[in-house]
């Protein structure tokens, strides 16, 4: 709903719905990762990337690892493809 709410936003009502009144997608444009630095900015940042790495060996995390890790393996069981390491999911 946000992503519809977003694009109604910013973009006219008139050109927001196709002819046959379906919604219009909202144009995503993908910069290389080297030059983004307006979108996923954490990865360039040093210092948040040592405090992230410090949260995941901590004993909070373990914790919130193992609370978890019934619901990430019926996830995993759903979508065989898919990383269920709490890690990949903190920064979804």
């Amino acid at each position: 709903m946000s992503a519809a709410s977003f694009f109604n936003g910013v973009f006219p009502s008139n050109n927001s719905v196709s002819s046959d009144g379906s919604y219009l997608p909202v144009p995503v444009y993908m910069v290389d990762d080297k030059n983004d630095y307006l979108i996923r900015a954490y990865t360039k940042c040093p210092q948040y990337v040592a405090g992230l790495g410090t949260w995941y060996k901590s004993d909070d995390f373990s914790s919130k690892e193992a609370s978890t890790e019934a619901f990430r393996l019926r996830m995993k069981a759903l979508v065989p493809s898919l990383d269920c390491n709490l890690t990949a999911w903190w920064n979804v």
